[in-house]
């Protein structure tokens, strides 16, 4: 089985383009989860999304019910990546995913070329090793010509592998005691995928800032703004492609549609 969990709120700048990206996935189950994790009193009623995109994901969960289950954000773990993991653990736990199942958690704003995605699911359905896949991914703040292109070694927004015995952190390096998440460190093996050059496409704030700024306002992120990590200073100039995806979004019939 191949579990597709995604991640919302307030997320109408992506969120259209982000459903047709799980359907390019095409998982047997889909877990949306709905609504910030995070615990700081600023966010007291602002836990669900504000801009239609709660509304958004119900219709496609009612549209989609032989496979689709929408649930709400765990937020009562007084952390931001404590509860963002319980989140997915929970999300695994509905889903009855069992040893040699495949899962992926995505983000609204994080695309990989459709290519690469036939490519990935063929490596799945061959290998009986290989949890997650180490990957760059280009970080786009705030425009979409100049990126800050850094290595990923745990395979987030890409898929993993349950395996007996196998230990596994929850992305960003929290981890959490529970079915499928553990506090121990040890990772489980990957595979790199250096050498098919797939990379991932992270997109922050490319229309609203405002978004980009409220989300690392939530919970204990403010030290993980761009600028704040210097990212904003491995800037460059992006030559490559953005998945035809992102193209349709940003540029519409003006694309020309190669991958």
């Amino acid at each position: 089985m191949f579990i597709l969990i995604a991640r919302y709120w307030n997320e109408i700048e992506w969120i259209h383009t982000s459903l047709k990206y799980i359907s390019q996935w095409d998982p047997d189950r889909i877990i949306i989860s709905e609504g910030n994790w995070s615990p700081h009193p600023s966010f007291k009623g602002r836990e669900s999304s504000t801009d239609g995109t709660r509304e958004i994901v119900q219709q496609f969960v009612k549209d989609n019910k032989d496979r689709a289950t929408f649930i709400e954000g765990v937020r009562n773990l007084n952390d931001y990546r404590k509860n963002q993991a319980a989140t997915c653990n929970k999300a695994l736990e509905i889903s009855k995913a069992k040893h040699g199942d495949w899962f992926i958690t995505i983000d609204c704003d994080s695309f990989i070329h459709d290519w690469a995605i036939n490519i990935i699911k063929s490596i799945m359905m061959s290998r009986r090793t290989g949890y997650y896949f180490p990957y760059m991914i280009n970080h786009f703040f705030w425009d979409i010509e100049t990126c800050a292109t850094l290595r990923d070694i745990h395979g987030n927004l890409l898929p993993r592998k349950i395996s007996k015995g196998a230990k596994f952190i929850n992305a960003n390096h929290y981890g959490l005691k529970g079915k499928y998440y553990t506090d121990n460190k040890k990772l489980v093996s990957g595979m790199n995928l250096d050498n098919l050059n797939i990379q991932g496409h992270h997109y922050l704030g490319i229309k609203s800032k405002q978004r980009d700024i409220d989300r690392y306002n939530m919970g204990d992120r403010l030290k993980q703004r761009p600028e704040k990590r210097g990212y904003d200073k491995k800037r460059k100039e992006f030559k490559g492609r953005h998945p035809v995806i992102v193209q349709e979004k940003l540029f519409g019939d003006q694309i020309h549609a190669v991958s």
